[in-house]
């Protein structure tokens, strides 16, 4: 059984909050995914912004329909549902996402080092400890933005070889840490196509610099990774010295053949 002093508390993320912008936030302790869910809840009318959590995923997901692992009380299970009044650039906002959560995360773990690989793991000690994911409601001019963390995550011995929770045992505040995460985002969205934003995510990117193959359709694309696009693509460099732009929506798979990272 949780120990009460873990649970997520509406009223006590709420309390822990430093922004002021109204977001409804709905808590459950278990749903198939956050992001399915928040496609089935209408808008609220008084609030810019709505925060979906669980305890519990049974069918969370990441890019491409992945799964993603989501026990019980261990994680943090957020998506964040926002309007829209211009086309969302899917890469410059997943790159900035990626950025607002990292440094929530360094506020929170300060003694930690966070480190993203291209486009959307969030990784710790060369293991993943999180995601993000961007899903364009078109029909709805709004976005979802959901995120995963393995906050106190137990994994099987598979697993663990390219996971890895972000602190042992029930140490974690996940209240605090949503908190931090609903603060970040009301502060950066609005500014998420700033160069700031892609400049802080080439600093903390490990993918750059590296040799990679990247899954394009049924092709591979092998060379190093160079460079990101003002979009947020991966420019490779090939060996017959071409570059080659890749956008994260056409990657199917990131793989960095030499480096430490399994994922």
């Amino acid at each position: 059984m949780q120990p009460k002093g873990n649970r997520l508390v509406v009223d006590r993320i709420r309390a822990l909050r430093q922004t002021t912008c109204p977001i409804a936030i709905q808590l459950r302790p278990t749903v198939d995914s956050t992001n399915a869910w928040a496609k089935r809840v209408p808008a609220a009318s008084d609030s810019p912004m709505q925060a979906f959590l669980a305890e519990q995923q049974t069918a969370g997901y990441g890019k491409r329909q992945r799964a993603f692992f989501s026990p019980a009380f261990q994680g943090v299970y957020l998506t964040v549902r926002t309007a829209v009044t211009a086309p969302v650039n899917p890469g410059r906002l997943t790159t900035a996402v990626g950025v607002m959560v990292i440094r929530c995360l360094a506020a929170t773990y300060p003694k930690h080092a966070f480190q993203i690989k291209w486009v959307n793991d969030i990784l710790l000690h060369q293991r993943k400890c999180g995601g993000i994911l961007i899903e364009n409601l078109l029909d709805r001019q709004e976005v979802l933005i959901g995120i995963g963390l393995n906050v106190t995550t137990r994994f099987s011995t598979e697993l663990a070889n390219k996971a890895t929770p972000i602190v042992q045992g029930n140490r974690g505040d996940r209240n605090g840490l949503v908190a931090g995460l609903l603060d970040e985002l009301v502060m950066g969205l609005p500014h998420y196509q700033d160069a700031q934003f892609l400049a802080a995510y080439q600093q903390l990117c490990t993918t750059l610099g590296q040799a990679v193959r990247v899954q394009v359709g049924p092709d591979w694309v092998q060379g190093v990774a160079v460079a990101l696009t003002d979009q947020g693509a991966l420019v490779i460099q090939l060996a017959s010295g071409e570059r080659r732009i890749v956008a994260s929506s056409e990657a199917i798979k990131v793989m960095t053949p030499a480096g430490d990272y399994r994922g």
